[in-house]
């Protein structure tokens, strides 16, 4: 079963107390521009992104990934 139709690299789910899962994957590029994309679900199978988990640095700085 696939529950999640795009690119997902090495995923890490995590549940939390209030019974929601978090996902994260090492995606560079996520729905809103920002590395590492997050999913959230209720129950491991209806999967919604809340977009990236990081704030990309400053590219002055160099490149960071």
């Amino acid at each position: 079963m696939r529950v999640w139709d795009g690119y997902f690299a090495d995923p890490f789910v995590l549940r939390t107390g209030e019974r929601r899962y978090y996902a994260y994957g090492t995606n560079p590029h996520s729905s809103d521009a920002r590395p590492f994309e997050v999913l959230t679900s209720p129950d491991l199978i209806r999967w919604s992104s809340v977009g990236g988990g990081l704030i990309p640095p400053d590219p002055a700085l160099g490149d960071a990934f």
